[in-house]
């Protein structure tokens, strides 16, 4: 048997051993391992590549939450919050918090940064059409 499916052969006992010990979030934890093992479906967005932990903290980071705020609410620390943002940028393609941001913003389709302010704000656009 190769070596994945000895791995699949001690995940199956595990979860087998844990529903008969009545574990409550065995259905959950299978889900999220199904999921996993699937990747992203074919044409799905970008989100689709994060685990719910680096989406809640996408989420959070995209409307203005800082390091400390983000880190408290998941009651993590903001050495473990590094981790789970540097997973998060290579699953998005990111380089940095901006464009990882720019493509959650993007896959929930809402233009923000400059082209969301210009249009929001057609004063502001008409102003610097003329030049001030």
């Amino acid at each position: 048997m190769p070596r994945t499916g000895n791995r699949l052969a001690e995940v199956a006992g595990r979860y087998v051993a844990a529903r008969r010990a009545g574990a409550p979030d065995v259905e959950e934890r299978l889900a999220e391992l199904e999921a996993a093992l699937a990747g992203p479906a074919p044409g799905a967005g970008p989100l689709q590549a994060l685990t719910p932990t680096q989406h809640k903290i996408l989420e959070m980071l995209a409307h203005g939450d800082g390091n400390a705020e983000v880190a408290g609410a998941l009651g993590i620390r903001p050495g473990t919050l590094k981790v789970h943002c540097t997973a998060m940028f290579k699953a998005l393609g990111a380089r940095n918090r901006m464009q990882a941001i720019d493509a959650y913003w993007r896959a929930m389709g809402e233009a923000r940064g400059v082209e969301g302010a210009m249009a929001r704000l057609p004063k502001v656009r008409a102003l610097i059409a003329v030049g001030g």
